[in-house]
């Protein structure tokens, strides 16, 4: 059962990258670390552009509504760059639907994204 989540920038084979860390205590208490990096770069980031851009369909957060509307989802190499974006777009005046700018609850929103039990 994972017990902790961070996120480091780290330097594989000259390339700057993005890598995810779960550890967690295995039941022979054992301590485990996994590392995620192939798969939030290669499915998060489907280019090498800093910001990834895709219009997707889903239920609004708030209320019942019948129908799914329209909302951009924007991607982004690291948390830095995530928090410039979100400024960006809170000071336009635009409503976002997930935007944990906090380290303390980004980690939380990675794990239910990804679907990652944390305890």
């Amino acid at each position: 059962m994972p017990t902790d989540v961070s996120d480091v920038a780290e330097y594989i084979n000259r390339v700057s990258t993005y890598i995810l860390r779960i550890s967690g205590t295995l039941i022979n208490g054992q301590k485990a670390i996994v590392n995620v990096t192939a798969r939030i770069l290669s499915v998060t980031l489907k280019s090498t552009s800093k910001f990834g851009f895709e219009v997707i369909y889903a239920f609004p957060l708030q209320g019942y509504h019948t129908e799914k509307r329209a909302y951009i989802r924007i991607t982004t190499w690291n948390h830095f760059d995530q928090n410039k974006a979100l400024k960006a777009v809170r000071e336009v005046g635009i409503h976002t639907a997930s935007d944990d700018l906090t380290c303390q609850y980004y980690y939380r929103k990675v794990a239910r994204e990804e679907r990652l039990p944390l305890s």
